[in-house]
């Protein structure tokens, strides 16, 4: 199979697999989406970056995200195993490898006008935000890229799951530390406050 038929294949699955989970959540009142509109509704080279809290984040992004996105920066370990495999290729994540190469997928990605989810802790932090590393801030420089903050929350004691979304903002002026700052920043002040 070339690859140019199995990306149509990984499309046409991802389409038909998220149509029903995307209804399911809505009806189940389960998933909510707070400042939608600021989230990308065509394909357009922007990063929306994200807390990381459970491995289901990226299908909630998923679900709320119109155009298709792409993700890099999953464990190598997942390669392993082929259905886990099959997930990351329908949702179209890429996994680290290494420095360089992450940044040259993300750019990648980036020039070819879609939009790139990252998690910039660079890992799963069930606490709800950890430090930062400095890759997201870097990929972002290096590609003028717009950033759009997120916060994924899950309330205590609930099965409820809630998208938050700030405003896009641009990485001008900026040098790899205080952008990476900023963008947390950016996230914790989309923390609510009973989650603080």
């Amino acid at each position: 199979m070339s690859n140019k038929i199995r990306r149509y294949f990984y499309v046409l699955l991802r389409a038909l697999c998220l149509k029903p989970l995307s209804l399911w959540f809505r009806c189940n009142a389960s998933f909510a989406v707070l400042n939608g509109q600021n989230l990308p509704q065509k394909n357009r080279p922007v990063i929306v970056y994200s807390n990381h809290q459970q491995f289901i984040d990226t299908l909630y992004f998923a679900i709320a995200m119109k155009p298709r996105f792409s993700l890099i920066g999953a464990n190598i370990k997942y390669a392993k195993h082929r259905l886990m495999r099959l997930v990351m290729n329908v949702l179209f994540i890429g996994f680290y490898h290494d420095d360089q190469q992450f940044k040259r997928d993300c750019s990648r990605v980036l020039h070819q006008g879609r939009v790139l989810l990252l998690y910039p802790e660079m890992g799963r932090n069930p606490q709800s935000i950890g430090d930062f590393k400095p890759l997201a801030a870097e990929v972002a420089l290096a590609n003028k890229a717009l950033l759009i903050p997120c916060y994924i929350h899950y309330p205590k004691f609930s099965k409820h799951c809630e998208l938050i979304v700030g405003e896009g903002f641009l990485p001008e002026g900026y040098d790899v530390t205080h952008l990476n700052q900023l963008m947390r920043e950016k996230i914790i002040a989309l923390i609510p406050k009973e989650n603080e």
